[in-house]
């Protein structure tokens, strides 16, 4: 996404936006992340605190809270506003999906790699769709994927209509709590076992 938007103005609302620092990290040169990642997940300590991770490291026990999430990525990690709910299984309408069908152009069964190849290969998207979509991407691709293949979700499709309310909302505590929230139900499927 990045190489194929690269000094388009989309790109800079990107880098501009709360989602901006992501494109800072330093991914394609930390060859060893994933094997770290997956050490720091996988030996934990337990603790009653919902919102913070204690991962244990060289014998040594680290947090990662919220505070730490919103300085690595530098997105927000707020207060939700006022009304917002989450919900791990909504249920929607067929009046729900207006925008979906006009972003997606009807397809109900659309994947993350497929609007990443709707960004990359369609050269008629207009901008605003063009961010949008990425912008999903982003969202459902990246930071709160729950299905395999990735794909997007109706309740963050609904909020980028409007970008001024999608760029505003609480990404950083979304993210924990969304994560949260799908390790409790996982715990409950399996037993209570971690």
């Amino acid at each position: 996404m990045e190489d194929v938007l690269h000094g388009k103005p989309e790109m800079d609302r990107i880098l501009g936006s709360c989602f901006g620092k992501l494109f800072e990290l330093p991914v394609r040169r930390c060859s060893y992340s994933s094997v770290m990642i997956h050490t720091l997940l996988a030996r934990q300590l337990v603790t009653k605190k919902r919102y913070e991770a204690w991962p244990v490291f060289g014998g040594n026990p680290l947090r990662f809270s919220m505070v730490e999430f919103g300085r690595v990525t530098g997105l927000s990690c707020g207060e939700f506003e006022e009304g917002y709910v989450v919900d791990m299984k909504p249920k929607y309408k067929e009046k729900d999906y207006a925008y979906w069908d006009k972003l997606y152009d009807g397809r109900r069964d659309i994947t993350i790699p497929d609007v990443v190849k709707m960004v990359t290969e369609d050269l008629t998207i207009s901008r605003s769709r063009r961010l949008k979509l990425c912008l999903i991407i982003i969202v459902d691709g990246v930071l709160i994927t729950s299905t395999q293949p990735a794909r997007p979700t109706l309740k963050h499709v609904k909020r980028v209509e409007s970008l001024k309310n999608f760029l505003a909302f609480q990404w950083g505590e979304g993210v924990i709590l969304l994560d949260s929230e799908r390790h409790d139900s996982t715990q409950e499927d399996n037993g209570g076992m971690q």
